[in-house]
């Protein structure tokens, strides 16, 4: 949980867990709790990495957290929804 926007740290360390506990080998889910968005540099940048790996793996999860909401809410305003 927790990425806010940070892409190179969520890559590394989807990459580092792989690697020193599952063999390498794809997890059978990647569940991700909360707070894609806000702090960091690349918010958007991980919310398309994150559905396309759901697209390609379809075992990648993610939930919404209040930071997630809280930009969903201000695009929709945005665009007049």
């Amino acid at each position: 949980g927790d990425v806010h926007g940070c892409l190179e740290e969520l890559i590394h360390l989807h990459e580092k867990a792989r690697e020193e506990h599952n063999n390498n080998q794809e997890f059978d889910y990647v569940i991700l709790v909360g707070d894609l968005v806000n702090k960091g540099p690349l918010s958007a940048q991980v919310v398309d990495y994150v559905m396309k790996k759901q697209l390609q793996q379809e075992n990648w999860y993610a939930v919404k957290g209040n930071h997630d909401l809280g930009a969903l809410r201000e695009a929709l305003l945005l665009a007049g929804a």
